[in-house]
């Protein structure tokens, strides 16, 4: 049991762990707001530059008219593109390209 005289020092004790328990959990509640913030903000920023990377090289591809890419096990002659005449090449090196 807690005396007389102990027992003003484990109020205030108390009352000072319950007041810094509840300043954490409010700067905790902050933070974790902020970064939730964070990551919409930089989500968005990734998905833009993607789109624009994305957008530019079929710019950059259609400006060209074509583009060739080594035949290989990554990448096979497209058959959609069959009727053209240009579709497969080879390099004078001897590497083979195809659209």
């Amino acid at each position: 049991m807690i005396t007389n005289y102990k027992r003003p020092l484990f109020i205030y004790t108390l009352t000072l762990f319950i007041f810094w328990a509840l300043i954490a959990s409010f700067l905790t509640k902050l933070k974790l707001e902020h970064n939730e913030v964070t990551f919409k903000v930089l989500a968005t920023t990734e998905v833009r530059a993607n789109s624009r990377k994305d957008a530019a090289v079929r710019l950059w591809a259609t400006r060209h008219g074509r583009i060739y890419v080594p035949v290989g096990k990554n990448y096979s002659p497209d058959p959609y593109l069959a009727q053209m005449k240009d579709r497969d090449i080879t390099t004078p090196s001897g590497i083979k390209l195809s659209l």
